[in-house]
């Protein structure tokens, strides 16, 4: 997807995944994500700003992957946990009809909560990432 910002914003009701686009890809993703509960895939909250949309993702204290692997403590088996939450995380989309490579796969955008030790991914549609 072109001209799109994401980044990792504080706001009075917490802490978002906020991602701008210039326009929608689509809105089947949307749908689906509102009317279902998919464990370790984010819900967006989209807000209209200058006639372009803006899609929050709560993810609160939960930290990026680039922030666990830099506290360097993960080990065989922590990584082996996270590889097959993310395999299933892929999977479960496509049980939805919606496409894997909407899933924003960075590091830096991916989630993790420490207490639960669950893996959390925003979905967009129309990002377009190949995961093979």
């Amino acid at each position: 997807m072109d001209n799109m910002n994401i980044q990792v914003v504080q706001e009075l009701s917490g802490r978002y995944l906020k991602i701008a686009v210039e326009k929608k890809a689509g809105d089947f993703g949307e749908e689906v994500l509102r009317y279902n509960d998919m464990d370790g895939i984010l819900r967006p909250q989209i807000r209209q700003i200058d006639n372009m949309p803006q899609y929050l993702y709560e993810i609160g204290d939960r930290i990026s992957l680039s922030e666990l692997f830099k506290k360097g403590q993960l080990v065989a088996k922590d990584l082996k946990g996270l590889i097959y939450q993310l395999v299933q995380r892929v999977e479960m989309v496509s049980e939805y009809l919606l496409e894997g490579q909407d899933l924003v796969l960075i590091s830096d955008y991916m989630f993790f909560d420490q207490r639960d030790k669950k893996l959390y991914v925003a979905y967009l549609d129309g990002y377009g990432c190949d995961v093979g």
